[in-house]
């Protein structure tokens, strides 16, 4: 889990999310105790002097598995089909 910490972590510096971080995915809420336990935020927070910014930075776990196909029928009522195909 501290590969995990440190890639969102460099993504979040990137990024400048000071908004927080929003990880996602099918295997993310199987993991969530494991998530929980691990250095998953020691990973996250360990950049030096960006440490006490990204301890500050809310990291959140998206439960719903269904969260990516939320904003589908939006794009398709609005007449955008951003590339996918009819």
């Amino acid at each position: 889990m501290s590969i995990l910490g440190a890639i969102a972590g460099n993504l979040a510096l990137t990024g400048m999310t000071t908004g927080g971080v929003y990880i996602g995915g099918g295997i993310v809420p199987r993991i969530l105790p494991i998530l929980e336990e691990a250095d998953f935020m020691g990973a996250f927070t360990d950049k030096g002097r960006f440490r006490e910014m990204l301890s500050r930075m809310p990291v959140h776990v998206i439960l719903n598995d269904k969260t990516a196909l939320l904003g589908q029928p939006g794009v398709r009522w609005k007449g955008g089909n951003h590339g996918a195909r009819p």
